[in-house]
């Protein structure tokens, strides 16, 4: 969970010797991360440009073709 304070995490149960160095290496990695804000979240379709869910991307996406592309596969 992230708070003005950085990340919090709790573990459902105790981390084992092996992966200690597994999680220290991930909080290292996304210690750098600097676009998180306090804003809430919100969904984002990718398969829209705009990030928002259409039927018809949705369509396209299940039928196999790609946005702006024509008929072809």
């Amino acid at each position: 969970m992230w708070s003005i304070h950085g990340w919090n995490f709790n573990f459902r149960r105790a981390l084992n010797d092996w992966e200690v160095q597994r999680v220290a290496d991930f909080l290292m990695v996304i210690n750098d991360f600097n676009e998180t804000t306090n804003a809430p979240d919100r969904p984002v379709w990718k398969l829209h440009s705009k990030g928002v869910f259409t039927v018809k991307s949705c369509y396209w996406r299940s039928t196999g073709c790609r946005l702006g592309t024509g008929l072809e596969n």
